[in-house]
């Protein structure tokens, strides 16, 4: 089993192996960076398009995730860095959204280019009129271009960050439910050890004993039938004890 020092390096280390897998899956569907970049502008639109739908594909990401957990997977030194997290969880997802970003990039770069030929060419032959009105068309295309592109851009930067805060969510549940799980197994070992009646007993039994103290200080005079049950059930308490001492 490996072992780390923080769990931020953990992490790291185990999404750049995930990371690596999931992108030779990607390669396998299409999505080759070699390929990519000798694509048209039309045929990257339609590969944004069908990573959109990968993205939305819960079968997809359930089958290519995967999760580390602490001393089953990993021994971490510093216990204080995990803040409570026994583990994390890694999905194709992140390499889906870092592909779009990458569509995305040569698309831009395409169109853009694209543009300023056009806009260059025109501008060799400014003197007519009718091609200076073409000239401010074609800008303004660009301009609106320039603005539709960050807006996708914000919108893919959105999905990476909501990824993010569901691989949170996930880490900090599973931690939450690790503890819940161990604070569980204590109360089964006590109550393993002990009897219900034993317990009840108990908490019976300091009830009395703190509302007898009570009236006596107070001057509250109790029923003999009160403290006959007080004797009773200490005295049951007693012979518990001794029954087990000569067992063991």
């Amino acid at each position: 089993m490996r072992k780390f020092k923080t769990f931020d390096t953990t992490r790291e280390y185990y999404e750049e192996l995930s990371f690596k897998e999931f992108e030779k899956i990607l390669d396998k569907m299409g999505f080759s960076s070699k390929d990519l970049k000798y694509l048209s502008s039309e045929q990257l639109r339609n590969k944004l398009e069908e990573l959109d739908n990968l993205l939305k594909n819960k079968e997809l990401n359930e089958k290519h995730s995967t999760s580390y957990f602490e001393n089953e997977d990993y021994i971490l030194e510093d216990k204080r860095s995990a803040k409570n997290r026994v583990g994390f969880y890694i999905s194709i997802e992140t390499n889906l959204i870092a592909k779009k970003k990458e569509v995305f990039e040569l698309l831009k770069s395409i169109e853009r280019d694209d543009k300023i030929d056009s806009v260059s060419k025109l501008v060799k032959n400014i003197e007519n009129k009718d091609l200076q009105t073409q000239l401010t068309k074609e800008l303004k295309e660009l301009q609106q271009q320039a603005g539709k592109f960050a807006q996708e851009e914000k919108a893919i930067d959105k999905e990476f960050n909501k990824i993010n805060l569901i691989k949170e969510e996930l880490e900090l549940s599973r931690s939450r439910l690790d503890i819940f799980d161990k604070k569980s197994q204590i109360w089964l070992k006590i109550l393993a050890k002990e009897s219900i009646a034993s317990i009840l007993g108990g908490v019976i039994l300091f009830i009395m004993t703190v509302s007898l103290l009570v009236s006596m200080f107070i001057g509250i005079k109790t029923t003999s039938i009160i403290e006959n049950a007080f004797l009773l059930i200490l005295g049951y308490f007693f012979g518990q004890a001794v029954s087990k001492n000569k067992n063991e």
